[in-house]
């Protein structure tokens, strides 16, 4: 063989070796890519997860809070109602006793202020007894 040929045969096998380390460089490259893409990808998921399950536990924790101000709304209400029906119920026999002493007492005009001034006109009772 003449030292050409032997030369050129290292040639063609350096050639062969330099395409081979360009492929798996290239392979790599793309390997290398596809899984920082997929990495990415799967951050951008766990990110719009992680606010999804924030805003769903927000939105939880203010329908809790809004209703539990119902709630107290509802019960602060219902107090008032109630301390206001026996606060009429009070005045009411209160004034019933107060009508009825004046009545007994034959004190006209004082009743009929009282009857007036407290609406009590529509008490058949009253409307019976007094004649403002």
């Amino acid at each position: 063989m003449p030292p050409c040929a032997s030369n050129e045969q290292a040639v063609h096998n350096r050639a062969e070796k330099s395409i081979v380390v360009v492929v798996i460089i290239v392979v790599v490259a793309v390997v290398f890519v596809v899984v920082v893409a997929v990495a990415a990808a799967a951050v951008v998921v766990v990110v719009v997860v992680v606010l999804v399950v924030v805003v769903v536990v927000v939105v939880v924790v203010v329908v809790a809070v809004a209703a539990a101000v119902v709630v107290v709304v509802v019960v602060v209400v219902v107090v008032v109602v109630a301390e206001a029906a026996v606060v009429v119920v009070v005045v009411g026999v209160v004034v019933i006793v107060v009508v009825v002493v004046v009545n007994r007492t034959g004190v006209a005009v004082e009743l009929c202020v009282l009857s007036i001034f407290l609406e009590l006109k529509y008490i058949p009772y009253f409307k019976k007894k007094l004649t403002c």
